[in-house]
């Protein structure tokens, strides 16, 4: 006998414009290898994240984050992210488009 599946999670969707958060961007960030710990503790207080993951290649992470509009993403990343000690350097790309399958 074959092991029963089992659901491992629920997905909600959401109109992020009609939520006031209608702005997507990708923020890749590169860190300084030994303040891995405090970024992760950091990044709690980040209220316009929505997903984090660790990658491989040119950049050590990247952060969905979603805002009202560009420039509380430029504020996010400009003025809070780029602060950070454990950050050595962030690249944005803001989201044309999404398609959820």
């Amino acid at each position: 006998p074959s092991p029963a599946a089992e659901i491992t999670g629920f997905t909600a969707t959401l109109d992020f414009q009609a939520a006031g958060v209608g702005v997507a961007a990708l923020v890749f960030v590169n860190l300084d290898q030994t303040r891995w710990e405090e970024f992760r503790a950091q990044l709690v207080t980040v209220a316009e994240l929505e997903y984090f993951a660790v990658t491989t290649g040119q950049h050590d992470g990247m952060l969905l984050v979603r805002a009202p509009h560009v420039a509380a993403i430029h504020q996010l990343v400009a003025s809070n992210l780029a602060r950070w000690p454990s950050v050595r350097s962030t690249e944005t790309a803001f989201l044309m488009d999404e398609q959820w399958d």
